[in-house]
This record gives C-alpha cells, structure tokens and sequence, in this order.
C-alpha cells in the first residue's frame, strides 16, 4: 500500500474473516506524529464500529490539541483522547449491546526525540533499536524482559506495551515465556478495553502512558499491530529478523509480515483480521512533509438501528421475497426437528421441555466436576483436558463408565464441554470435543444410577470455532 510518506506503510487485512474489525490511523502536526492501531472485539455487538470511532476520536483530539501544546501537557492530552474515545463508543451501544475494542496509541515528537505510547488490551506496540542506538529510560523495563529478542550484530526488540490479558499474569509470575502466550488457551481473554460499560475513572487508572527519550542512529523501526499479527510470528526472534533484514524500507518490512501472517493463516484456512503501521522514525526526523492525515475509515455515523447485520449475505434480507423464503425453511426445520428423533434418540425440542441451560462454568478440579455431576440443574461446564489435567480425565472416565469411552476420553488433549440435560426421570450428560466440535460419548442417569448411552458423531468433521464465555474475538 503506498503511503504519503515512505517511511510508513500499513497493514490491513481482513484474513479469513467475514468482515473487517480493525481500525489504523496516523497524523502529522508540526513536530508530531501520532499513529493509532484498534482491534474491535468481535465478541460484542458492534466491535467494528467501537475500532473506527476510537481511531478517529483520538486523532482528532490529537490533531486540535497538538498545535500549540508543551511537552509537559502531553500527558493532559492523552487522557482527554482517550475520555473522548470511550464517550464515542458508548453512543454506538443501546440496551445490553455492548461495543468495545483494544488499542495502541504512539506519539513521536522528532523535534525533542522522545516516543510516548499508550494501550489497551492485547495490541501491541514493537520498538527495534540498533547498534549505537540509546533509550531512557530502558525500554526494557526493570528485569529487561521486555526486551524480546536480540541478534549478534546488536539489534534488539522491545515490546513497549503489556498486555491487558489473563495470560500476562503468567508472564509476570514467569509461569510462561513471552512467546509461549499465544499458545494458551486463555491468550485472547482481555482484562481492560474501551468499552461501552467501561467506567471513566477506571479505565484512566488502569491505563499506564510510558514516555521514551531517543537517540536512533541504526534502528528506529515503530510497528504498532493488532493480535492476528504477533500471533502468527513463530517466535520473536523472526520477528526482529524481518525488521532487520529489511532495513530500512518499511515497506519491505511490511511486505514481509503480510506473507508470514498469510501463510501462517492459510495452513487452517482460519485466522483473525491483522493490521499493522510500520514507521521509520529516523527518516520521519528529517522528514518535512506537510500535515498528513491518514485512517482506514472515517467515523460510522450514528444510526437509529438495533440490529446489524455484518455478513454480506444479510444485505439481501431487504428483499421480501428473501424474508418469505427464509420463513418457509424456518418453518419447516421446526417441524422436521418436532417430527423426528436426532442425537442419540430425543429431538432438539424435547430437550428444551426440560428449561433453559442455565450457568456456563470453567471447572478445573475433580471436586468441581464430581459436584457436577450431583446437582440437579441443567448447565454446561467447560474444561482443558491438556496433558496435565490427568486427575479431571479420571473423574471424567468414571462418570462416564465403559471401556469405549476411557479410551476416548484419554485420547482427548485440548477444551471440551459437558452438557447436563435434565429429561422426564432422567438425566443425560454428553461430552463434546471444542477443538472438532464433536460428540464424544454421553451417559444417562436414571434414579441415581448412571450407564453410558449410544453417542452420535456428526457427519461432518470440519473444525467447528466454539466462542467460550467471557473471551475476545471472533
């Protein structure tokens, strides 16, 4: 993609999901640059317009502020952005939607040398500093494991964000190594966004705003990117390889990320929208461009509808006769569902006489499950069956007894679901596969005694994306 200046270029890729969520944006005023990367949380109702009003609130604040502002008042003025962005998102949202989204936000003043960067959520903000290359303070904090990667001939990439995420506790405790977050199961559940029932002071308090003094000679590459960019990099150390081995054409560098995120994403023909803004500060220091102003998509206007439809295929419900026809197959599913017997001997419909399922839980002890088991409401719980949950596999054989389904069970590495369905006199507990979407065996209880009962797979065996409570990101 070119840009006004070259020493930025952008990323922008809607990967293998049906629309666009994430947002970019960057200006120029006087001696300023700011650039802004948002990922709207596909979760929530209206994540896509949460991303492009954060971008554009931000760097509009930024652009009026910025004319005639002192370096002491920056501080001042991200807070009033980032207010400005919150108050944005929650007019999209009405009733219980919720919209929310994760940023980065980067300023560089190139007149007094110094990066100031803020974030929330798992975006994140890459600094790659060269031989001869000085920052105080240290970019890499404290301890210095913020400093991710380092080569032999002096290169060094700094992470200068941290994530808002429940898989970052685990890297403060050294539980996990940097690049092993993205592997965990809990790597895309958030603790802090902009978002639509977000509180004021407590979004501000949370938020940290980190200024940099720079003295760039060889390095000085900036990339602010989304998760479904960092995500598909093998290690960090390929990362800053690809920094360096393109040197200092940002747009080489960019090239070079998009054929890696779209390789990685094509062995699952899955994968998440990625983005990216790739600077050189060292050339935007001598740059003497005019103001520049630069976003994805300007800011959605507000409108009076409850409902949207993101998929292409929902624009044609506009059509009366695409309404009718949709009715007419709804009809018929209800009484092909009423007429006969699907997954292992009771319809869809004669499980919901029962009520609705209540609360969906994570259990992580064999006492959790045990007690599972033994109440009387219907729910569905969620558990990780990895290689060390051995003591939950053996609690789940017993309960669902027979020598079909311990083999079964054992073989499983990876999230499943039980679901407990209360039927007339009896209970049933089906056990599902979450990485295959899959049945994977049931049991019936029948006046306090269990016994296993025919398990149905379905025909199709095509991965099945299952969203857990409480995650980020469709």
């Amino acid at each position: 993609m070119k840009n006004e200046t070259s020493a930025i270029s952008i990323i922008h890729e809607q990967g293998f999901r049906p629309y666009q969520e994430d947002a970019y944006g960057y200006i120029s005023v006087g001696s300023y640059w700011v650039f802004v990367v948002a990922d709207g949380m596909g979760g929530m109702d209206k994540g896509d317009l949460a991303s492009k009003i954060v971008v554009n609130r931000i760097l509009e604040v930024f652009s009026q502020q910025l004319i005639n502002v002192s370096e002491k008042e920056l501080a001042k003025v991200f807070r009033e952005a980032i207010v400005e962005a919150l108050n944005g998102v929650r007019q999209i949202a009405s009733g219980d939607e919720i919209a929310a989204t994760t940023f980065v936000l980067a300023l560089w003043n190139k007149q007094e040398n110094t990066l100031w960067c803020t974030w929330a959520g798992d975006s994140r903000i890459y600094l790659l500093l060269g031989p001869g290359d000085e920052a105080q303070p240290n970019p890499g904090g404290k301890n210095g494991r913020l400093c991710v990667a380092m080569d032999n001939q002096g290169y060094q990439l700094y992470a200068l964000t941290e994530d808002h995420s429940v898989v970052w506790t685990f890297f403060q405790k050294e539980e996990l190594g940097y690049d092993e977050l993205k592997e965990h199961p809990y790597r895309s559940k958030v603790t802090l966004s902009i978002s639509s029932n977000t509180n004021v002071s407590e979004l501000l308090r949370n938020l940290r705003v980190k200024k940099i003094k720079l003295n760039i000679h060889s390095g000085g590459i900036l990339v602010l990117c989304t998760d479904g960019v960092w995500e598909s990099m093998d290690s960090s150390l390929q990362f800053l390889n690809i920094l360096t081995r393109n040197l200092p054409n940002s747009e080489r560098i960019a090239a070079e990320i998009r054929q890696v995120v779209r390789k990685d994403q094509g062995k699952l023909e899955q994968g998440d929208n990625y983005t990216a803004i790739i600077a050189n500060l060292h050339e935007l220091a001598s740059n003497t461009t005019q103001p520049v102003r630069k976003v994805s998509a300007p800011e959605p206007k507000p409108t009076t509808s409850k409902i949207r439809f993101k998929h292409p295929l929902f624009s044609k419900l506009r059509s009366p006769v695409y309404i009718a026809g949709i009715f007419l197959v709804m009809l018929i599913t209800f009484f092909l569902f009423k007429s006969f017997r699907f997954f292992g001997g009771e319809s869809f419909l004669s499980t919901q006489r029962s009520g609705k399922i209540g609360e969906n839980i994570w259990i992580e002890t064999s006492k959790e499950l045990n007690d599972f088991f033994r109440q009387g409401t219907n729910r569905i719980i969620f558990m990780n069956f990895s290689n060390d949950a051995m003591e939950l596999k053996k609690t789940a054989i017993q309960m669902f007894k027979s020598h079909k389904n311990s083999k079964k069970i054992n073989e499983l590495n990876g999230s499943v679901a039980v679901v407990r369905l209360a039927l007339g006199s009896s209970i049933q507990f089906v056990l599902y596969n979450l990485e295959t979407g899959n049945e994977v065996c049931r049991v019936s209880k029948h006046n306090n005694k269990l016994r296993s009962s025919k398990s149905v797979t379905p025909k199709s065996k095509k991965k099945t994306e299952v969203v857990l409570p409480g995650l980020k990101k469709q």
